[in-house]
């Protein structure tokens, strides 16, 4: 009796669906409105796949400023994705000054 084995078989995976255009839309405004490192950071992590001593050595700043700058900037996008869909933020992310 043959026994199968599922670890062997592949699952094709579905392609994701896109944002509505007016996401994307208001992503890029908000990502252009970040100060000049944390756009500069979000950008080399995201679209380059840059690590973080890779983008640090590219923008001349220590692994800490990039990472900080990484961290204020994706919460403030995620404010943003707040205010065009509530449930995408819980308020566990630090005060906001």
């Amino acid at each position: 009796m043959a026994v199968s084995d599922d670890r062997t078989q592949t699952t094709e995976r579905q392609p994701t669906t896109s944002p509505p255009g007016d996401v994307v839309a208001m992503l890029r405004v908000a990502l252009d409105g970040l100060p000049g490192q944390q756009r500069t950071a979000i950008r080399l992590a995201m679209v380059e796949q840059l690590t973080v001593p890779n983008i640090a050595a590219r923008i001349g700043a220590s692994m800490a400023e990039v990472m900080d700058a990484m961290r204020d900037g994706l919460y403030a996008l995620r404010d943003v994705l707040a205010v065009v869909d509530p449930t995408t933020t819980d308020g566990s992310g630090p005060p906001r000054a």
